[in-house]
């Protein structure tokens, strides 16, 4: 803000004050984002317009500020994932993981003699569409993280599946983490929703509209009555592991009951335990359910994956799993008993069900050639032998249905 010809930068902010100001979630107006002075003319200038233009919303002259957080550890200082297992903060105004879009969108901007070519090579078109375009190790940053959950010799349909893998660790158990620590934490924020190009970043949607695996994750993340599972490890294969289970709820009430069922499998897709926890009252801060606790032979045939369904006053209305120990063993997220998956159009829905022998495990209904406009209501489930799910999709033509082992 100090650099910029203070004419152009004026003319922006008052253009684009006047084009988002109507936007319902704009929260507030924050000029100095990560500014380490964020004072002067400029910062004056914007805050100025945004109570002239505007008024309804708070002006900060910087972020982070007052106890918030960015955090970018496990990206940029190449820390371990579990660094954002543990993140605490009064409030989280940035944090993230950057990965690849969906095959398909990566397919859209790369030449035909690299679309299915990995490891990419340097000053490819590949290279360009990362964060800073191949400037600061951002080959070598993705081997790293989708690194965690391929196997020892990926193509790029891995790659681009195990770094979203990564993305979905990186974000969700921080925004989990902070909503069971409330009120000590006020709220999170991840970077980001949308994106300005058609790269590998920390979009969960990508530049051509297509959401990332995490985009359907998050939204669980966020959703208003839920059950959460936090450990400050993800990979434990060998040892004894208690798995605490809170109950979270913005619309508490007096008679309030909750069920929740946690069904454990190991890399077999054995079932390990099914645990019911229940409880009765107003949550108003973070509940803790209950507890699942692994003795260490049951962590010893990696993965374990955990499902968590939760019923309040007898209505399903929550419904996620977690996974485990996905480092113990190269790729054993993605070598899981096999099973099939169908998916037909019913009454404008697309019903994806399971008809093989063994649960799905990140089940998704897809429109091959369409990412980029495809809409549908949730995504990456686990099914069941025999279950199926009712899913609300904005086209039921050229359907397919797809999991981590379907």
């Amino acid at each position: 803000h100090n650099d910029q010809p203070f004419d152009m930068l004026e003319e922006t902010v008052r253009l684009n004050t006047l084009r988002i100001r109507s936007h319902p979630c704009l929260v507030l107006y924050c000029p100095g984002n990560e500014s380490p002075n964020p004072y002067g003319e400029a910062i004056d200038m914007m805050g100025r317009y945004s109570f002239e233009l505007d008024g309804t919303r708070v002006f900060h002259r910087g972020e982070p500020f007052g106890g918030s957080v960015h955090n970018y550890e496990s990206y940029w200082g190449r820390q371990p994932l579990d660094a954002h297992v543990n993140l605490e903060g009064d409030f989280f105004g940035e944090f993230g993981i950057a990965c690849t879009p969906c095959l398909e969108s990566v397919h859209r901007y790369l030449p035909d003699d690299e679309k299915n070519v990995w490891p990419a090579q340097k000053h490819s078109a590949f290279e360009y569409h990362t964060p800073i375009f191949g400037t600061a190790f951002d080959l070598s940053r993705l081997s790293q993280l989708s690194g965690y959950f391929t196997d020892e010799h990926p193509d790029l349909a891995q790659v681009t599946v195990a770094s979203q893998l990564s993305q979905v660790i990186g974000v969700r158990h921080t925004l989990e983490r902070a909503r069971i620590r409330y009120p000590l934490c006020g709220g999170a924020l991840y970077y980001k929703l949308n994106d300005n190009f058609p790269a590998m970043s920390w979009a969960s949607v990508d530049w051509y509209g297509a959401p990332k695996i995490g985009h359907y994750v998050f939204q669980k993340s966020f959703a208003s009555a839920a059950a959460f599972v936090w450990t400050e490890r993800m990979n434990f294969a060998g040892t004894a592991r208690e798995l605490p289970i809170y109950v979270v709820d913005d619309f508490p009430a007096d008679e309030n009951e909750y069920e929740v069922r946690a069904t454990v499998c190991d890399g077999t897709l054995k079932t390990l335990q099914e645990r019911s926890f229940a409880m009765k009252g107003n949550v108003l801060n973070p509940e803790r359910i209950g507890v699942i606790s692994l003795p260490y032979e049951e962590t010893l045939c990696p993965p374990i994956l955990v499902r968590i369904e939760m019923r309040r006053n007898g209505e399903k209305v929550f419904d996620t799993f977690y996974f485990y120990n996905y480092e113990a063993k190269k790729g054993c997220l993605f070598h899981l008993p096999r099973t099939e998956l169908t998916v037909t159009a019913e009454d404008g829905a697309a019903v994806l069900r399971n008809v093989g022998d063994v649960p799905a495990i990140g089940a998704m209904v897809l429109r091959p050639g369409h990412a980029d406009t495809f809409t549908a209501a949730e995504n990456f489930l686990w099914l069941n032998s025999g279950e199926e799910k009712r899913i609300a999709v904005d086209c039921t033509e050229g359907l397919s249905a797809w999991a981590l082992n379907a």
